[in-house]
């Protein structure tokens, strides 16, 4: 089908974020029951570039204009939600992300008056791979080894600019398709901050259960798709 032609009535087209700067390997445990699942790739951000306009670019691989399912973990939630105040979708389903700047946790207030991740190298985070692996819930080499090699695929500009959008995002839209499933155990977006509001819990889940619990999370967004 060529870019930008409609669907047919019956047909749905699955689109997927992954967090910030990783790629759909990310997505590489998870079932989707649909036979149309396509993967949007991470831009580099222009000079000063605000949310919206790099939301706006991101759409242009969005292919298809109606009966679309957005699919963001994390970062890619946040972007989710952004993409769909630009174009109509008729679901947004969020994983292990947040709805509004109401649920980022206090620490991200505080990337706005102490930058610490403008600091961020690749030497340093090899060095400190343990550290932040906990807080993602990544324990094993394996695991850490696996997310490292995603997250060293895009440029440091980028994942700077990344950091700081979540850390100065203001949203309060909250679109009645949402969908948001959330672990108990999130250390990047703490569960205490979530509101319940549509929100679907996974027990444990941590802020890399699209990989440690895929099973659940797929079972969770094949019932949404369903319905």
């Amino acid at each position: 089908m060529e870019a930008g032609q409609p669907t047919s009535a019956t047909e749905h087209h699955i689109y997927c974020i992954s967090g910030l700067g990783l790629d759909e390997r990310l997505f590489m445990r998870v079932q989707i029951d649909a036979p149309n699942v396509h993967f949007i790739k991470w831009i580099e951000p222009h000079r000063r570039e605000s949310i919206e306009d790099y939301a706006l670019r991101m759409l242009e691989q969005v292919r298809h204009e109606q009966n679309i399912t957005l699919i963001g973990v994390s970062f890619g939630g946040i972007m989710a939600i952004e993409m769909a105040k630009l174009k109509r979708v008729q679901r947004i389903i969020l994983v292990s992300s947040i709805k509004t700047h109401e649920e980022l946790p206090w620490f991200f207030n505080l990337l706005k008056i102490v930058p610490i991740y403008k600091l961020s190298n690749p030497y340093l985070r090899k060095k400190t791979r343990e550290v932040w692996g906990v807080f993602f819930g990544l324990f094993d080499k394996e695991a850490l080894d696996f997310f490292e090699d995603m997250f060293e695929t895009m440029s440091e500009r980028y994942k700077t600019w990344g950091t700081q959008q979540i850390a100065n995002w203001k949203n309060d839209t909250y679109p009645s398709h949402l969908h948001h499933i959330h672990g108990t155990k999130d250390m990047i977006f703490p569960f205490r901050n979530i509101k319940m509001k549509q929100t679907h819990i996974i027990e444990g889940g941590n802020h890399g259960m699209i990989v440690t619990k895929a099973a659940e999370v797929s079972a969770i967004i094949n019932q949404l798709i369903a319905e």
